[in-house]
């Protein structure tokens, strides 16, 4: 059933974490404090709390959670684990399944990003959230630092979803760009070629045609990146060789929107680069809906 959460901020904008409570933040809060001030945007907090047991609720307990009722007193309640918060920013608490409720808000608030605080198996969750909520979702494991973004992409989504939400990072952050495409050397054999608006699809291309596509694309979208072309078998040990071999801040990765069919028969890239990597991962949707 769909929820109206209450709303301090214009739709489509904020700067959201989304925490469990009693979790370690690590430097998440940090990360959302700084990019809520780059892109001048507000920041919201989502706190999902765990269901309430079988035994309480059957013996009346209230559903709401066990957090005080107004948002000055939940700044209070995480003032310890959170810190100090920006005068504009806004709380919200719910109870639930954790990607279920992260994916609920951002589907119904469209913030600008997403952000969760590593924990095991974080590619599954954030995946979930970038398929469900139609989101970016990053996933904070460092500091900030002024090294490259690395972006990979398939060049297989004429509205190069993964290369946009790269360059934007790229600009507002002002951090060099490296746009990665890895080629299957199985494909490069087939001598199939497909074209779409310019840009290589598949088959037998060779790297120097991919590596002009990979530049041609992004000048459209206003940046100079430097083009890396890997020919791998596998591409999430692809994307996280170059990753370390650049030392790069964040890796951007995309994640199939659609069918269940479609989403069962991908590859799981953006969750085995997100859960095997060792820095930050945007994961942002790509395909039919994304946005």
């Amino acid at each position: 059933m769909s929820r109206k959460w209450r709303s301090s901020a214009r739709e489509g904008t904020g700067i959201l974490l989304a925490l469990r409570a009693h979790q370690d933040l690590g430097v998440s809060v940090e990360r959302a404090r700084e990019l809520a001030l780059s892109f001048d945007e507000p920041l919201r907090l989502l706190c999902v709390l765990p269901e309430r047991s079988l035994l309480s609720r059957l013996f009346g307990a209230s559903s709401s959670p066990p957090s005080p009722k107004s948002d000055e007193s939940a700044r209070l309640w995480l003032a310890h684990e959170l810190g100090e918060l920006p005068a504009h920013a806004h709380i919200d608490w719910c109870r639930g399944d954790f990607a279920e409720q992260v994916a609920l808000y951002a589907r119904e608030l469209s913030p600008r990003l997403v952000l969760l605080t590593d924990r095991p198996r974080s590619g599954d969750v954030a995946a979930f959230v970038a398929q469900n909520g139609r989101s970016r979702v990053l996933v904070v494991r460092r500091r900030a630092s002024r090294n490259p973004i690395l972006a990979a992409t398939d060049l297989q989504d004429s509205s190069f979803p993964v290369l946009r939400a790269a360059a934007q990072l790229a600009r507002k952050l002002q951090q060099p760009l490296i746009t990665f495409h890895n080629v299957d050397p199985l494909s490069m054999m087939s001598g199939r070629a497909a074209m779409s608006s310019g840009v290589v699809l598949t088959g037998g291309v060779s790297a120097a045609t991919r590596r002009d596509s990979l530049m041609r694309v992004s000048r459209e979208l206003q940046v100079e990146p430097r083009p890396v072309i890997r020919t791998e078998l596998d591409p999430v040990h692809a994307i996280l060789d170059e990753a370390e071999f650049c030392d790069a801040s964040l890796i951007v990765v995309g994640a199939p929107v659609g069918s269940w069919w479609r989403r069962l028969m991908n590859d799981s890239v953006a969750e085995q680069v997100t859960n095997r990597a060792d820095r930050d991962v945007l994961v942002t949707p790509i395909g039919e809906s994304s946005r």
